[in-house]
């Protein structure tokens, strides 16, 4: 089994974003729970989402709990998510700079979260300081889109599945997952398995029933 990714979204419960669109925890944790959901059953790789720390702690303790929990699972990587302000517009992604697959990490998921976003392309900036990105494990820290104008504040409360799946394919890339096929056959393989788990006598018996069934229309 390989370790988990781990998304942490933002805990900041008392940002509030513009036009009264809600605040940036809520939206945060729902795009990370698609993230998590897409990277499991799309690339088949285990993901996790950091608890909801919002009711027990202030906004400016919960990312030390948030990020010591994800060290606690050793984690392949960790993504905190966030939305940001300060009269700006676009997706920006941040890095320690003393790691080279905390950059790749980064450069990763701001590719594929920026080409959706209706902002501009901030890049990927180096960070240091930060405890999210001073992990035990690579890690980077995501910028959506700004939530304090009404265009990028209505387009995060409405695209929470784009966002998630936008940030779950970045991780992917980065750990140099493909998408499974999908089964095109699903009810087959199942019956087929469960017709393999007969009696050898019974499955001759179906065989020639199927046949003669075959011959005669029904």
């Amino acid at each position: 089994m390989p370790k988990p990714f781990v998304f942490s979204p933002s805990q900041q419960a008392h940002n509030s974003y513009t036009g009264g669109r809600g605040v940036e925890s809520v939206h945060m944790r729902a795009c990370c729970r698609v993230a998590a959901a897409r990277l499991s059953s799309h690339y088949g790789y285990p993901a996790l989402v950091v608890p909801d720390y919002t009711k027990r702690y202030s906004d400016s303790e919960t990312y030390k709990y948030a990020a010591n929990w994800s060290d606690a699972q050793k984690p392949a990587g960790h993504l905190a998510v966030h939305s940001n302000a300060g009269g700006g517009h676009g997706t920006d992604t941040f890095y320690s700079p003393s790691s080279v697959a905390s950059k790749q990490l980064a450069a990763a998921v701001q590719k594929t979260v920026a080409k959706i976003s209706p902002g501009r392309d901030g890049g990927i900036h180096a960070q240091s300081g930060w405890r999210e990105l001073a992990m035990s494990c690579p890690s980077a820290l995501i910028e959506v889109e700004f939530h304090d104008n009404a265009e990028g504040a209505k387009w995060i409360a409405t695209h929470h599945t784009e966002i998630g799946n936008a940030l779950a394919d970045g991780v992917a890339a980065w750990l140099g997952l493909r998408a499974k096929k999908p089964d095109p056959h699903p009810g087959g393989t199942a019956f087929r398995r469960a017709f393999l788990r007969l009696p050898k006598r019974t499955r001759v018996w179906v065989l020639k029933y199927i046949a003669r069934w075959a011959k005669t229309g029904g």
